[in-house]
């Protein structure tokens, strides 16, 4: 899927004193990155072993999957405007926000592929894994990463603010008050690793 991005608003006079604003969006940020050693799982995440019934078995790994970074990210913007009289006004804002990543943008140039034991905690250049433990971890490079499974991001941000002005004569008046709500939930992988 390639990069979209799409807009609108609108404004609708409700009365002679009051308006309305809405405005929203959704954007999609093709990937670029593509992974060369995601693991392959069950439908509970967990990972299929090499081996069938041999869970200390090395994990089985996909094909490579292209354009694990794509986004998306979508809002919705309300504003409405009251004037009940020439010298006040008040205004309401609500913002609502969200962010999905399938993947962060990061990639391992540097990994030249090898075997993997995971007990051991060891990793080996070898192209062939002799011991049921290891499995092959195939390489990184400029646009690829090799880990083990995807890192997926999503936040939701929801924003409300209430303005009021009042003309004094002498001075304005001014009333700010402003909430907000965010909501995020991100998986990260660690692996710990000795090169022999």
């Amino acid at each position: 899927r390639a990069n979209d991005n799409v807009q609108g608003m609108i404004n609708v006079p409700m009365t002679a004193n009051i308006a309305l604003r809405v405005v929203a969006g959704q954007e999609h940020l093709a990937g670029f990155i593509n992974a060369s050693g995601l693991w392959k799982t069950d439908s509970r995440g967990v990972p299929v072993p090499s081996l069938l019934g041999n869970q200390s078995s090395g994990p089985l790994v996909g094909p490579a999957q292209h354009g694990v970074n794509s986004s998306n990210q979508g809002f919705e913007r309300a504003a409405l405007r009251w004037r009940p009289v020439d010298n006040a006004d008040l205004q309401i804002d609500y913002l609502h926000q969200t962010t999905t990543q399938a993947s962060p943008q990061v990639v391992t140039p540097y990994w030249p592929g090898g075997c993997a034991n995971i007990p051991l905690g060891t990793v080996t250049p070898s192209t062939h894994c002799t011991d049921a433990a290891s499995y092959y971890s195939p390489a990184g490079g400029q646009y690829t990463t090799a880990a083990f499974s995807k890192e997926p991001y999503d936040d939701t941000v929801d924003l409300m603010s209430v303005v009021a002005n009042i003309d004094l004569g002498f001075a304005d008046l001014t009333s700010a008050t402003s909430y907000d709500r965010d909501r995020n939930y991100s998986v990260t992988n660690v692996v710990a690793s000795a090169v022999n």
